[in-house]
């Protein structure tokens, strides 16, 4: 197993996992939605560590191109062993005020993207691992000021379950619920208050999650899991 497709991978930890494929001696196809200055730095890392790297770029919401990023990274990498699905996006919607259109965009590009992306990499006929990013808070009661991305990431983890059942024993679907990874740009100071929030009193990190990866990787006996990597935030109540 040694060539991967990270979805959203020309950023922040989507950027920062396919850079740690690149150092554990993968080839990798770098997914982003239009082909810009971001992804090609990201390919060149990857080249200056001394592995393949080719970019995939693709709309999530498009059907036609959607289509197309599986079999072009395959072709172009000579097959795929891991489908990393970490392009999401994340906008407020309050669910008493949330429209169709929001509802709508967050299934497509958190939902209905990777099951079409799934569906394509088994269609490869090979082993390997799919690895779907959600949220941590999909565990627990989330604001809903969120309704939409709380209802697509839900619907996430079901697919998982859905996907390592059919699958089995050949491919094996796990994910891995990110809490309060990488803060933005002004965010420094709301991470430390989550920080301070949670019983282990810190935050994740883009190095944890590849922790986690290699763990899944390495663990050939399990499918159909979740890990989460949320700090064991307080509040909620687990359905």
């Amino acid at each position: 197993m040694n060539k991967v497709l990270v979805t959203g991978a020309a950023r922040r930890v989507g950027r920062g996992i396919a850079l740690w494929f690149a150092r554990a001696g993968w080839d990798v196809a770098i997914h982003c939605r239009v082909l810009d200055a971001d992804a090609q730095s990201a390919a060149q890392e990857i080249r200056n560590l001394g592995r393949k790297a080719v970019i995939v770029d693709g709309d999530l919401e498009d059907a036609a191109a959607l289509g197309t990023i599986v079999p072009r990274a395959a072709d172009a990498l000579g097959g795929l062993d891991a489908l990393i699905n970490s392009a999401a996006i994340i906008e407020k919607g309050n669910v008493s005020d949330v429209t169709r259109e929001q509802f709508e965009r967050h299934h497509r590009i958190n939902l209905w993207a990777p099951l079409v992306l799934s569906r394509d990499f088994a269609a490869l006929e090979r082993e390997g691992i799919i690895i779907h990013l959600s949220d941590a808070l999909e565990k627990w009661s989330m604001s809903p000021d969120f309704a939409a991305y709380a209802l697509s990431k839900h619907g996430l983890a079901h697919l998982m379950r859905l996907q390592s059942e059919a699958w089995a024993p050949r491919i094996r679907v796990n994910v891995i619920a990110l809490g309060a990874t990488l803060p933005a740009k002004g965010e420094e100071e709301l991470f430390k208050k989550i920080a301070a929030s949670n019983p282990s009193g810190r935050t994740s990190s883009v190095e944890e999650v590849c922790d986690t990866i290699r763990f899944f990787l390495d663990s050939h006996a399990v499918t159909g899991r979740i890990v989460s990597l949320e700090g064991a935030v307080s509040g909620g109540s687990s359905p």
